[in-house]
Parts: C-alpha cells; structure tokens; sequence
C-alpha cells in the first residue's frame, strides 16, 4: 500500500454542501483537518452562503486539499450532485456541514471500498452501521448480503 500512497493518488473526495453554515461547517473541516488517511480531498458546494463561508474558508486552504464551488443548487442534492462533478475521485463521501469525524474516519471508509470493491464494476453506495457493544463500528451484515 506505501507504493500506491507515494504516487500522490487522491483516494476520496468528501463533498459538503452549504448554504450559511459557517459555525457548523468550520467544526467539520477542523474535523478533517485530523484524519490520519489516505490522500484525499473536501469538496465544498456553497449555494450562495451571505454568511462569513468564503471568507473563512481560505483559512483551511493550507491544511485541507480545498475546491470551492459556488452556484445556486437545487437544495443539498442538487450540491452534492455538483460536488461529485468536481470531484477528483471515484470514491465519494458525503459529509454535511454539522458532522464531526473522527480522525480514522476517511481511513477505515476508503479501506473498506479498497477491500470490497475488488470486482470493478460495483459500487458501494451506502451502509448502515451499527455500534456493537464494545464501541466498535461494524456493518450490518444484511447489507453485505445484497452485493
């Protein structure tokens, strides 16, 4: 794996959507900003935010791989959808703009499509994950069944 990350390959694109969620959406990227992980970059889709969004965000443009996109979008989906246009990588994550990760986050979602995805052309496009009891996160089984 060393040789694949030396190559300087983005693995994941995480797109965020926004429209004024600057105090939440700067709680998210100081988030990012701590992952301990492949390559990767955070895609931003600002619908217009009048709020201090892209002022502030060139604070994180020296700690994150950084795209900013700005365009009136049909709602979140609309955001994401233009997000994925901009996006360097097959993997995509989507994060909205008041979630926290944790620093193995981006590490353990790309892992787990490098491990599942070995027959190309399937896509892994959402999981429910559960919490067992010793805090460990585990995919439920019966999504694993429908591949």
């Amino acid at each position: 794996m060393a040789t694949l990350l030396s190559q300087g390959k983005i693995y994941a694109s995480v797109v965020i959507p926004s429209y004024n969620k600057w105090n939440t959406l700067k709680l998210t990227l100081a988030s990012l900003t701590e992952q301990d992980s492949y390559p990767f970059e955070v895609v931003i889709a600002d619908s217009g935010s009048t709020d201090a969004t892209l002022t502030e965000l060139e604070k994180f443009k020296d700690r994150l791989n950084l795209k900013v996109i700005r365009g009136k979008f049909s709602g979140r989906s609309g955001a994401r959808n233009a997000g994925i246009l901009e996006a360097s990588s097959p993997i995509i994550i989507f994060l909205d703009a008041d979630m926290i990760t944790t620093p193995d986050f981006i590490k353990k979602h790309v892992s787990f499509h490098l491990s599942f995805n070995r027959n190309q052309d399937k896509a892994l496009l959402g999981l429910e994950v559960r919490v067992n009891d010793e805090g460990e996160l585990k995919v439920a089984q019966e999504n694993l069944n429908r591949f």
